[in-house]
């Protein structure tokens, strides 16, 4: 029975416990919503490259930061100490770059060059991010494909997957088409 009793007290504990830390849950999603709404935030950001400036302003507000790499290169930001809403924080990180910043959803900013319209990634009108074409080229061998040179890493032997060699549970010894007309076998 003394165990029964311990085992209550141990549950009341923990529902105590639990109903304690809902209201602090609470103020910290209030928080991070009022931080995203305009309210003041206190800030402390030394002058550093623009890019590690807006990372930090990034990572203290929650915004999420878009923008080509090549936009920040070789710019750098003056200090941000004090309180301020995220626009005026942004607008001062910016300050004196030549960029400027559209909001693009509740949590979501762009850096845009405003001088240079047209080229490179551009806002379309329902605020998404347009970037130029990317173009991704890629080789993968497959077990079923030919291989790459001599020796194949992946094999359908024994597994009946394609799987690669060095996954395989066994010692497998494949040769491939090339190494076998190579050899007139």
């Amino acid at each position: 029975m003394s165990g029964t009793s311990g085992h209550n007290r141990f549950l009341k504990a923990l529902l105590v416990a639990s109903t304690a830390l809902i209201p602090l849950a609470h103020g910290a999603v209030a928080q991070a919503q009022t931080a995203t709404q305009g309210s003041t935030m206190s800030f402390n950001i030394p002058a550093q490259p623009l890019t590690a400036a807006l990372t930090a302003f990034a990572r203290q507000t929650g915004l999420k930061i878009a923008y080509p790499a090549a936009l920040t290169a070789g710019k750098s930001a003056p200090a941000l100490r004090g309180s301020y809403s995220n626009a005026e924080a942004l607008g001062h990180l910016l300050a004196g770059s030549g960029l400027s910043y559209r909001f693009t959803g509740a949590s979501a900013v762009t850096i845009v060059d405003p001088r240079a319209a047209g080229s490179g990634a551009g806002v379309a009108g329902d605020g998404a991010l347009v970037l130029d074409t990317i173009d991704v080229e890629g080789n993968a061998e497959t077990a079923w494909g030919p291989v790459g040179g001599i020796v194949a890493e992946r094999s359908a032997t024994g597994t009946k997957t394609d799987t690669p060699l060095l996954d395989v549970p066994a010692s497998v010894s494949v040769i491939g088409e090339t190494e076998v007309e190579r050899r007139g076998v």
